[in-house]
C-alpha cells in the first residue's frame, strides 16, 4: 500500500464543507475520501490508499476534487491534478538473517543507550553534594 496525497486550498471567501476526493490510476478509481471543511485560506490534505500493481511500469495517478461540481466556486478548472509515476518492483537487499542481525542490533543499541543512561544518573547521585542542612 502507498499514500497518495492531495493538497486542497481554500482561495474563496467562505467555508467550503464536504469536499469529496477522488483517486484515480490509470482513469480506475481506487479511492474516495471526504474532507470535513476548508475555511477560507487553508491548505489541506487528503490521503487516498492505492495497492500499487505489479504487472504496470508505468501509471497515470489523478486525484480529482469536488468531482460532482458541488461546490460552487469562480475556477472549475483548477480541481484535478496529474502525474505519470513509474513503478518500479523492490529487489531484495539483505536474506532473512541479515534482517534479524540487523533486529538484535538496534536491541543491542537501545540496551547500551539505557545503561549508559543509568550510569550518568547513578554517578550524578554519588558525585553531587549532600544535601543543605541547616547550622546551629
Amino acid at each position: 500500500m502507498v499514500e497518495v496525497i492531495g493538497w486542497v486550498r481554500n482561495s474563496g471567501q467562505a467555508d467550503a464543507h464536504f469536499i469529496s476526493i477522488r483517486c484515480l490510476a490509470d482513469g480506475q478509481l481506487f479511492d474516495v475520501t471526504i474532507i470535513d471543511i476548508v475555511s477560507p485560506g487553508q491548505l489541506r490534505r487528503a490521503v487516498c490508499d492505492w495497492q500499487v500493481p505489479n504487472n504496470d511500469d508505468v501509471v497515470l495517478l489523478s486525484v480529482v476534487i469536488d468531482h460532482a461540481l458541488e461546490i460552487r466556486e469562480s475556477d472549475e478548472e483548477n480541481n484535478d491534478g496529474s502525474t505519470i509515476i513509474t513503478v518500479v518492483q523492490p529487489q531484495p537487499s539483505s536474506s532473512i538473517s541479515d534482517e534479524r542481525s540487523s533486529e538484535i542490533s538496534n536491541v543491542v543499541k537501545v540496551g547500551v543507550t539505557a545503561t549508559v543512561i543509568m550510569a550518568i544518573v547513578a554517578a550524578f547521585f554519588l558525585f553531587a553534594p549532600k544535601g543543605v542542612r541547616k547550622m546551629k
